[in-house]
């Protein structure tokens, strides 16, 4: 069976003051990434400057012609030569045994693990991120069963490792992660969740979410949540999950967190 070889893809827009601290949490794994994409959403800073000064010689940076983070996934995408792919967010970080652990689930198409949301320097390890058990789903529509409850939140990429094979991505300006993995886990045949804390989230009011007007916003999150009602219609506790959801943010206008 071949390694595990993971293609690492950072969108990277005006992080200069967080990129260092990013790819100095994925340096200090004993085990590396077989590569690092950097797809730079056209900064105007040193985020690239800093990025270059990382001895590292498996790095492929490439100028997205627009800052557009759908767009910009897939330019990674094409790059990606490891046979796994994993996104981490350039103001992120992860645990130093994040590629380790990893590498023991190769053979798995999509690999899950849990997150610590970091708020001004709290460690949250109690979020909505988080499924409560580690378990393996030899079907995808299993798997997206037993996440689509009300309380746990699955539509984010820094929450899994997928296996480098066809994936799509729908190219949305926000809400690209929600709208596009219920349809990568669900061409799946073998997933599984870990126990295991391999990621740090940091919430702050800089990303690149908290750019996009509350109009767009809500234009993207109405157009997600009809196409995934329409798709998984046949598949009631799905459907009823992001009927919820589109119901939770009608009521408060759209205007508070995401899905």
């Amino acid at each position: 069976m071949r390694s595990l070889q993971i293609s690492v893809i950072i969108l990277v827009h005006n992080n200069e003051a967080t990129i260092r601290k990013c790819l100095e949490s994925i340096f200090a794994n004993k085990m590396l990434p077989y590569e690092i994409i950097i797809v730079d959403n056209l900064s105007s800073d040193n985020s690239i400057s800093i990025i270059q000064s990382f001895p590292y010689e498996h790095f492929k940076i490439i100028r997205s012609k627009k800052n557009h983070i759908g767009y910009a996934r897939n330019v990674g995408l094409k790059y990606a030569s490891g046979n796994y792919v994993m996104f981490i967010d350039a103001d992120d970080y992860v645990d130093v045994n994040l590629f380790y652990t990893l590498s023991l689930y190769q053979g798995y198409d999509v690999i899950r693990f849990a997150p610590i949301l970091v708020d001004k320097d709290l460690f949250l390890y109690d979020n909505k991120f988080i499924y409560p058990e580690e378990s393996v789903f030899n079907n995808g529509y299993e798997a997206l069963r037993k996440f689509s409850v009300p309380e746990l939140r699955y539509g984010v990429f820094w929450l899994y490792c997928f296996k480098n094979h066809n994936l799509k991505i729908r190219n949305y300006k926000i809400y690209e992660d929600t709208v596009s993995i219920p349809d990568i886990i669900c061409k799946s045949k073998r997933i599984i969740n870990l126990n295991y804390y391999g990621y740090y989230h940091v919430i702050h009011s800089n990303s690149y979410s908290c750019q996009i007007s509350s109009e767009e916003k809500e234009r993207y999150f109405k157009k997600t949540c009809r196409y995934l009602i329409k798709r998984y219609y046949k598949h009631s506790s799905i459907r009823k999950y992001y009927e919820y959801h589109f119901q939770r943010k009608k009521a408060d206008r759209f205007k508070k967190g995401l899905i």
